[in-house]
């Protein structure tokens, strides 16, 4: 069985359903200098990636996190590891398989102690219980 997706939520990693993950063409923009609000269309030009984490030999590419076995992926911008999960803050322009575009962020991966996490003075707790923060735009 075979159902439509967009994006997958697994531990720390976020896969979009295109190149290396699915057969969709979903893919996405980091906008690193941009805040969530103060995005309210799609910029112009931007080219969209797609995740692209084996070489032509089957090899993993590892993201940037150091933490053996972590794809890097087209959404990997959203989190750093010091010693837990610290989310960026960076949002992400998701081109969806139909065509239509959302802007997201990815505000915490713990059910509690995400800001502790983020300043160096604690760590989250109940991991990989996202909160994101997602609307459409054009």
């Amino acid at each position: 069985f075979s159902a439509p997706w967009d994006m997958s939520l697994r531990r720390f990693i976020l896969r979009l359903n295109g190149g290396s993950t699915g057969g969709s063409c979903v893919g996405s923009v980091s906008l690193l200098e941009s805040s969530y609000d103060s995005i309210d269309s799609v910029p112009e030009g931007l080219t969209f990636i797609h995740d692209n984490f084996y070489t032509e030999d089957c090899t993993i590419i590892n993201d940037s996190s150091g933490m053996p076995g972590s794809p890097q992926v087209a959404l990997s911008p959203w989190w750093t590891y010091d010693g837990c999960v610290q989310t960026t803050e960076v949002p992400h322009i998701i081109q969806l398989a139909d065509g239509q575009y959302v802007k997201m962020v990815v505000e915490a991966y713990y059910e509690s102690g995400q800001a502790e996490c983020n300043n160096g003075t604690g760590s989250g707790n109940n991991s990989a219980i996202y909160t994101l923060r997602w609307s459409f735009v054009e």
